[in-house]
């Protein structure tokens, strides 16, 4: 069976003219996650410079992202719809990697291994929270009928 090859209006055909440049989308996704962060000084500052010292694919956050902007979601909303789903999924690595008592992640130390276990408990509980709270602004930026296409 023949592959459905999708066909794409651009100059190089390696590299279509997407309309949502994944870098852009990327850097977006890094922007939102470091201005939340904590700051030099809190309690889970030196957890939270661990954990993101590499952002990995961040495939989730990008696709919700795109999904928003392909439903004409709010920017406001389609940003952190994608940054809930980005910290839920990183708050799951920091809490697999104490069960799974792995010390690397990403060629990096995990967060218990660098800090303690209780640490990267309470980081990766914060990353939850976070989370949710991205969520719900999400739902504040944008019409409840274009919403449910990323819920």
């Amino acid at each position: 069976m023949d592959s459905i090859q999708p066909s794409f209006s651009g100059k190089n055909p390696a590299k279509p003219n997407q309309p949502f440049e994944q870098t852009n989308l990327r850097n977006s996704i890094i922007k939102s996650i470091n201005d939340l962060l904590p700051a030099e000084g809190q309690a889970l500052h030196t957890a939270a410079k661990v954990h993101f010292q590499s952002y990995g694919k961040l495939i989730r956050g990008i696709t919700a992202l795109m999904m928003a902007q392909a439903v004409g979601l709010d920017k406001k909303c389609g940003i952190n719809w994608a940054l809930s789903v980005e910290l839920m999924h990183n708050a799951s690595l920091v809490h697999d990697d104490i069960c799974d008592g792995d010390t690397q992640r990403r060629k990096n130390s995990t967060v218990w291994s660098a800090t303690s276990e209780r640490t990267a408990i309470c980081f990766g509980d914060w990353l939850v929270a976070r989370s949710f709270e991205a969520a719900i602004e999400s739902c504040s930026y944008s019409n409840r009928e274009k919403l449910g296409a990323v819920s």
